[in-house]
């Protein structure tokens, strides 16, 4: 049974990045579609809830950063500042379900473990 159960963390996990991967792809489709992007945004947050609640200050840092210190920092805005929402809750949701849960399950296996 553990080994079923394996299978399905890993397939969900596998669906999570390939969710991630299609809202990128979308962001990048339907730039200047603000109704689309905004959708995106939202499948974005709630694939990387309840973490990706942290994102609204990095994203904030990163664009203040992004064009203080970079005379790149302008492409930011040519491709929108969707892609660095995008990429912000992608780190965090992926910390998220493939570093902190997967640690939670294991310490309170481990834990169980020896409490028997």
């Amino acid at each position: 049974m553990n080994l079923r159960v394996t299978h399905v963390a890993r397939i969900a996990q596998v669906g999570w990045l390939i969710a991630g991967a299609l809202v990128l792809v979308g962001f990048l489709v339907c730039r200047g579609n603000v109704e689309a992007q905004d959708f995106l945004m939202w499948t974005m947050q709630v694939l990387s809830f309840p973490l990706g609640l942290l994102a609204m200050p990095l994203i904030l840092v990163t664009g203040f950063l992004a064009q203080m210190i970079s005379p790149l920092g302008s492409l930011l805005i040519l491709f929108g500042d969707y892609v660095m929402v995008w990429f912000w809750l992608f780190v965090l949701g992926f910390a998220q379900w493939f570093l902190i849960v997967p640690g939670v399950i294991k310490l309170a296996r481990f834990l169980l473990a020896r409490a028997r």
